[in-house]
């Protein structure tokens, strides 16, 4: 599941990278230089969730006592990951309110838009190794 999770962190990385290079040549005024710290904020919280959750691997049956504690802490390690986007999104915020031209809405709506899309991901991901190691 390690493998998995690293593989898609990047593949989204690398498609934000593509997403924010087309932004740029088509949409320049869709531009803001904080869209590089949204990407590398998930590619590193990713990556950091795929080592925590490397340490359940083989012991996520739904029935065991480990599989159970695998799924609070994978609940408390989403929960961090949704008060470190908002702290991410709070942090520029505060940052750039003094700056009329600083994107605060592009910045808001593409951090929401990664951790949404980080969070279907990964739900998908880690739902479909449960179900496949209590089989």
């Amino acid at each position: 599941m390690r493998v998995k999770l690293q593989f898609y962190s990047t593949v989204i990385c690398l498609l934000g990278i593509a997403l924010g290079f087309a932004c740029k040549i088509w949409f320049p005024t869709m531009w803001f230089d904080g869209y590089i710290v949204i990407l590398l904020f998930f590619y590193l919280i990713e990556m950091i969730v795929s080592f925590l959750l490397s340490k359940y691997e083989g012991k996520m049956s739904q029935t065991s006592l480990e599989g159970k504690t695998f799924v609070k802490k994978y609940l408390l390690i989403k929960l961090v990951k949704l008060f470190g986007a908002l702290g991410l999104i709070g942090v520029y915020l505060t940052v750039m309110k003094d700056n009329p031209d600083g994107h605060q809405t592009e910045f808001t709506a593409c951090a929401i838009f990664f951790y949404l899309i980080n969070l279907a991901m990964e739900t998908y991901i880690v739902g479909k190794h449960i179900k496949n190691e209590s089989k």
